[in-house]
């Protein structure tokens, strides 16, 4: 079975990367805006930053509401949809955490995780969360596959 791929463009890359190196200290988050294909595969057009308001920054993100509420006003303006969710993990490995998968409401989006435990080399993973399950997906960054590690079973 071919898994979707979620494909984001050189220049939403360089956004969201931008924006989670401002703070190595703590995660960061946003939103992206895009549209999924029928086979469930989505592009990015637009990405959305945000404030993490969680009590423990450095090892948890909480996106503000205020930014959240922004956010989805205008992807419902520009007749886009939700397509993704990103946050950091300043100082570990791109691992879904127990966390992650219990605070994923939406089944439908990806959730790419870029831990910039080595800040000129991040490392991402793409995943989906469905119930109590997450399973990494390929992306596409630019013109470049990243597929995930078959022999990663965690």
């Amino acid at each position: 079975m071919v898994k979707p791929f979620f494909s984001i463009p050189d220049t939403c890359w360089e956004m969201i990367i931008s924006h989670l190196r401002k703070d190595l200290s703590r995660e960061a988050c946003g939103l992206l805006g895009g549209r999924f294909d029928s086979d469930g595969s989505a592009q990015v057009f637009q990405v959305y930053p945000g404030t993490n308001t969680h009590t423990h920054p450095n090892a948890n993100y909480l996106l503000d509401p205020r930014d959240q509420y922004s956010a989805m006003k205008d992807i419902r303006k520009k007749k886009l949809q939700l397509v993704g969710i990103y946050h950091s993990h300043p100082h570990t490995p791109p691992d879904i955490s127990l966390q992650d998968i219990e605070r994923a409401y939406s089944p439908s989006v990806f959730y790419l995780i870029v831990s910039l435990s080595n800040p000129g080399f991040p490392q991402i993973r793409n995943y989906r969360i469905s119930g109590n399950t997450a399973s990494e997906h390929p992306f596409l960054l630019g013109n470049t596959r990243f597929d995930p590690d078959p022999r990663d079973f965690s």
